[in-house]
């Protein structure tokens, strides 16, 4: 079963509106996403919600959609200074902290690779990333963030902005959310490789509500990268009687079909294991 969302474009840069557009393209992914499965979902004006002290990460791209090999070229020193953003709350500007990666990837094929800031020539489908983080100590409340890349191709054509803009929502954190808050840690732990933590959240995420089926699919995924399968095959088993049965009832189903294909996901997850 998959637990975290990444590279779903977001967001739309709005530099160079009047200017011709060229062979270039900006994109604003999502590095990471781990969902909102035990919380309401995401107040009007948002698209997203984190909570207070949670990591909000962004991978900002510029693609080159054309059949040749085009030259970024930029005014700014540096990489990041090259990346700016404008964020406002409740229609107010405000500052939302955002940190840029000094390390600046293009991407080709199967291949990142790191580039030195300057003229960068891309290939066709080529593209280079920038890593954005904004900070974690938000206030609560509908924050919306648009970034502007200073750039352009070889011929002074800024990128074609693509998507609507990073909307979302900051949350205290409180009772109402605290399986969402302790699924996410555990999500996250598991996606970094943390997986002692990661099953230790997921056990206090079944104590807090034993019949989360989420957290016997996390404790599944652990014991299956540690090679405990007869554990592993346990936990998958729980989960899917637990959806099959509808007794996760703090879970929030987005339509009528999620259910199945939950159940399809940890059957698959189920079987993997079982073959080994």
């Amino acid at each position: 079963m998959k637990f975290a969302l990444t590279g779903v474009a977001i967001l739309v840069s709005t530099v160079g509106l009047g200017a011709q557009r060229g062979p270039l393209v900006m994109l604003v992914n999502i590095a990471e996403y781990f969902g909102d499965d035990y919380i309401d979902r995401s107040a009007p004006g948002a698209d997203y919600v984190y909570f207070v002290g949670e990591p909000i990460r962004l991978d900002v791209q510029v693609l080159n959609v054309d059949g040749a090999e085009h030259t970024v070229v930029s005014q700014s020193p540096t990489a990041p200074s090259a990346l700016s953003a404008r964020a406002t709350t409740n229609g107010q500007p405000t500052n939302v902290g955002v940190t840029i990666s000094s390390e600046l990837e293009r991407h080709e094929d199967a291949f990142q690779i790191p580039v030195d800031w300057g003229s960068i020539r891309l290939n066709p489908r080529a593209s280079l990333h920038w890593k954005a983080e904004l900070a974690r100590d938000l206030p609560p409340g509908v924050y919306m963030v648009d970034f502007a890349l200073d750039l352009s191709d070889e011929n002074a054509r800024p990128p074609s902005p693509h998507g609507p803009r990073f909307r979302f929502e900051v949350r205290e954190p409180s009772a109402d959310s605290a399986a969402e808050v302790i699924k996410r840690r555990a999500v996250r732990a598991l996606a970094e490789e943390h997986y002692d933590v990661a099953e230790a959240e997921a056990a206090s995420l079944l104590r807090l509500h034993p019949n989360s089926f989420m957290a016997y699919s996390l404790l599944g995924r652990v014991a299956e990268t540690q090679g405990r399968q007869s554990a592993a095959v346990a936990a998958f088993q729980r989960a899917i009687a637990i959806v099959k049965a509808g007794t996760d009832q703090l879970y929030r189903w987005s339509n009528p079909w999620q259910k199945n294909e939950v159940i399809d996901s940890l059957e698959s997850d189920l079987a993997r294991v079982t073959r080994r």
